[in-house]
């Protein structure tokens, strides 16, 4: 499973999602956080991921649909903190691979 997630950026939701994304096996997901005082119980669920770039404060990352009929998007929305985009994979482990292998 691949995923690109940009949650909202409320404590609780960053915690469950991110919780749910680490019970997956196999997974690989692209995270964007914001630099955030989180508390213990995120953090460490944020250790689990690799850092891959922190956009400063002030940054252009987002667009909206213009709300009509034309797809078009309008952008200009700078973020309000540092934004960091994560990455967390995880793949099964080599035994089982070859035990499923086995199994056929």
């Amino acid at each position: 499973m691949s995923l690109w997630v940009n949650p909202p950026f409320d404590r609780a939701t960053v915690f469950s999602m991110l919780k749910h994304i680490q019970s997956h096996v196999p997974i690989r997901a692209l995270v964007l956080l914001p630099a955030w005082n989180y508390g213990k119980a995120v953090s460490r669920l944020i250790s689990k991921m690799q850092a891959l770039h922190t956009f400063p404060r002030g940054s252009e990352l987002f667009t909206r649909a213009c709300g009509d009929a034309s797809g078009k998007r309008e952008g200009g929305y700078l973020t309000k903190w540092e934004t960091t985009v994560f990455t967390y994979v995880r793949t099964l482990p080599p035994d089982s691979l070859s035990s499923d292998i086995s199994e056929q």
